[in-house]
């Protein structure tokens, strides 16, 4: 087991939205996350894997089977496709959705999951035909183990390319193979923004944008995608995520405010060793905004 008093902060607000563990592409097991989520004051811990709930169950049971005093939210990030002139168009850029308190039961949610599984299960497909023609078979086998039985990512492939010595820093394998226009780079056909929230409100969860400012948007373009998540059901947004300095966080107050959003926060944690997002949320949300768990029941 680590030892979580040296690697993680301590969180004053108790909660944290936005996690991933090796369901994903996090590299704490289900188990290992909410210890480490505990030692760092965490009472609300989403575990937000990558179209699955296979790491909100693993952590659940581990809750159950030691009685931990920690609420564990059922939630699942989703990639989802948003057009700057049509946010029903399946084409156009990647957005994130956190899915929270959300039924794990509920048919149209496990559509969604399928939908999103296949999108990514075609994805990887045609990126390991590019790396294999590219000589680089052995990097995306390695990728899969890493990933082991979780949902492969783009995060296992930048890590087998780091592992390997095909880059010399993890960052360089988006910035060189797998961003946008980059010779690794693939279209993926993820299901667009109405697709997928309506599914998600279907399934009593609530629709959360995920770090907003990640997506490099000028402010205009990023009104107009808070604005279209809105318009097709979408909650709320991350106004406090792992990454935000303070001027970052007041700005997404206001787009907040501005479009009558509610607010959520989270850490986008996936490791204690990668020097970028720890558990837990330092800062605190202020009054004028709604909290996204405010109208939860439980």
């Amino acid at each position: 087991m680590l030892n979580q008093t040296s690697l993680f902060p301590k969180n004053t607000a108790g909660y944290d939205l936005h996690t991933h563990s090796t369901a994903s592409d996090g590299s704490l097991s289900p188990a290992e996350l909410v210890e480490a989520a505990m030692a760092c004051g965490v009472h609300h811990l989403a575990v937000s894997d990558h179209d699955t709930l296979g790491g909100y169950h693993l952590a659940k049971q581990h809750v159950v089977k030691k009685d931990l005093g920690i609420n564990i939210i059922p939630a699942v990030e989703f990639s989802s496709r948003w057009n700057t002139r049509d946010p029903d168009d399946g084409r156009g850029m990647t957005v994130h959705i956190v899915a929270l308190h959300i039924d794990p039961e509920h048919a149209a949610l496990h559509e969604l999951l399928a939908m999103t599984q296949q999108a990514r299960a075609e994805r990887n497909a045609r990126i390991k035909h590019k790396m294999t023609k590219k000589g680089w078979l052995d990097v995306f086998e390695h990728a899969e183990e890493l990933a082991e039985q979780g949902q492969l990512t783009r995060t296992h492939l930048a890590r087998a390319m780091l592992d390997l010595n095909k880059v010399s820093q993890y960052r360089q394998a988006f910035s060189r193979y797998l961003g946008e226009g980059r010779p690794l780079a693939v279209h993926t056909r993820w299901p667009n923004l109405r697709e997928s929230i309506s599914r998600i409100n279907a399934a009593d969860g609530t629709a959360v944008l995920a770090h907003p400012l990640h997506y490099s948007l000028t402010r205009k373009k990023l009104l107009q995608l808070c604005s279209d998540f809105k318009h097709v059901g979408g909650n709320a947004i991350e106004v406090i995520t792992g990454r935000a300095n303070k001027d970052m966080i007041e700005q997404l107050c206001g787009i907040a405010l501005r479009m009558d959003l509610q607010a959520s926060v989270g850490s986008d944690f996936h490791s204690p060793r990668n020097g970028v997002a720890q558990l837990g949320v330092q800062q605190t949300l202020p009054d004028t905004l709604p909290a996204v768990w405010s109208n939860w029941s439980n």
